[in-house]
């Protein structure tokens, strides 16, 4: 046997090893949902939403962070944040909600409504923090009445 016919069954051998090694187990994926959440909070937002597609088990743990950061300007649209944010609130668990927006005259009106829907009493929202850049100061929109009797508010920035 030649050299050049070993060295090409050693190559051959150690790409069959390659492809036949067995898959490593998901040992992060066992956590309990508690901790996973904890982890995805250190997570900037829009990273830990894109968790979301790694496995079955993602796809909602992002909903579990208790914390939220959004800023319209990293979405394509306004059409886009309004659409994830009013997806997201339905199914999350909040206690603290960052929004930073840019809102042009005839983009729909959705920060009364996400305000209103956090500030009630069951979802025990603790911080609210609300930055609104208008480049049509025509039509601003109202803060509702249950941001007013929301016992579990401590903090609140608008």
């Amino acid at each position: 046997m030649t050299v050049e016919r070993v060295l090409m069954m050693e190559e051959s051998k150690a790409k069959r090893m390659c492809y036949e090694r067995p898959a490593r187990e998901d040992m992060i994926s066992k956590l309990p949902d508690p901790l996973m959440s904890q982890i995805l909070f250190y997570l900037p937002t829009k990273e830990a939403v894109k968790t979301s597609v790694l496995s079955h088990r993602w796809e909602t743990l992002w909903l579990l962070v208790s914390e939220l950061d959004l800023n319209s300007s990293e979405f394509p649209d306004y059409n886009a944040f309004s659409g994830f944010g009013d997806r997201f609130l339905e199914k999350s668990c909040l206690r603290k909600l960052k929004l930073k927006i840019l809102k042009r005259k005839n983009d729909k009106s959705c920060v009364t409504w996400w305000v209103d829907f956090v500030a009630r009493p069951r979802r025990k929202l603790k911080h609210l923090d609300v930055e609104y850049l208008y480049v049509s100061r025509k039509r601003l929109e109202v803060m509702p009445i249950s941001l007013c009797v929301c016992e579990t508010l401590k903090r609140l920035v608008v």
